[in-house]
Order: C-alpha cells, then sequence, then structure tokens
C-alpha cells in the first residue's frame, strides 16, 4: 500500500468521524438521525450496511445506537448484523479475487501458513475488528489471507456484527 493510499484511507475515516460528531452536537444532525425513527427496523438494515465501511463507520455506530433507544434491540442488532454481512461479503468477495490475481499475496497466505501462531493471531485480530466499530476492510483482509473460506466467513461475520452491534445498541 503507497503511503499516498494509506493517507487518503486515514482522511476518509478521520472525515467520517467528523460527519458522526456533527450528527450527534449538530441540531441539524439530531433532526436527521430522528427521522429515522419512521423507518423502523429498516434503520437497523441502514446501520448495519454503514456500520462496516471506513467513511461511514462512525456514522452507522450513532445510527445503531438511536435504534436501540426505540426498537427491540436483539432484533434490531440481528437486521443490522445483516446489513453488514451484505458489505463484508463484497469486500471478502474483492479481497478474494485481489489474492487470485496477485502473486505477492500469495506469499502473505503462504507466511502465515508457515508460521502457526501467527496465523491464529491474525485471524483473532481480524474477528475482534469484524466485532468492533472499526471498519471491517483490514480484518476481512486477515481473515482472507491466513485462508478463510466464503462458507466459514459468513456465519463469522453475521456473528460478530450482531454481536458488536448489540454492544452498541446495549451500551447506549
Amino acid at each position: 500500500m503507497t503511503t499516498r493510499l494509506r493517507l487518503t484511507s486515514i482522511g476518509v475515516f478521520v472525515l467520517g468521524v467528523v460527519v458522526a460528531v456533527l450528527l450527534v452536537r449538530l441540531p441539524v444532525g439530531h433532526s436527521l438521525v430522528n427521522r429515522l425513527d419512521n423507518w423502523g427496523y429498516l434503520t437497523a438494515l441502514v446501520g448495519g450496511l454503514l456500520y462496516t465501511t471506513s467513511f461511514t463507520s462512525a456514522t452507522g455506530t450513532v445510527v445503531l445506537a438511536h435504534v436501540g433507544e426505540g426498537l427491540n434491540p436483539v432484533l434490531a442488532a440481528v437486521i443490522g448484523g445483516l446489513g453488514s454481512l451484505l458489505y463484508d461479503l463484497i469486500i471478502f468477495t474483492v479481497f478474494a479475487r485481489q489474492f487470485e490475481r496477485r502473486p505477492a499475496l500469495h506469499r502473505l497466505v503462504d507466511f502465515f501458513h508457515r508460521h502457526r501462531r501467527l496465523r491464529w493471531t491474525a485471524a483473532l485480530s481480524g474477528a475482534l475488528i469484524i466485532a468492533s466499530p472499526l471498519p471491517d476492510e483490514l480484518g476481512i483482509a486477515l481473515l482472507d489471507g491466513v485462508g478463510a473460506t466464503r462458507r466459514g466467513f459468513i456465519p463469522l461475520s453475521f456473528g460478530l456484527n450482531t454481536l458488536g452491534i448489540l454492544a452498541i445498541i446495549g451500551l447506549f
């Protein structure tokens, strides 16, 4: 990853945090978030989609925290987890295609297979990142790098995102 791309990624994430702070601090943001009440559980699905991406993870966290006030928290977390899973599957597919096309990424997989402790560390780190409000892209890359299959990734992503969203809804 080039320095320019890293800085752009960090800038996008910081901009997303600024947008989330504005949603919480400004009256216009409060009004916008309060209008989401009319959407019901669709708000949880949209919040789950927003919860996973670099630019919108902070905003998704704000939306999901608001959802917990008016809906069944467990059902909202499950629906939000489905939204997160949809986005994660797209990213997982993109990473899988990148691994197929780039020999350098194959060396990364080989590295993890030769060093079993690092493989478990990378897998656990990826799982914790997916469960947290942090952007899921790094967690997905780590899991893909250690050889996670789509069949194993789907329940893992859904379960971890649902637990993370339930923690957010329960905390706020």
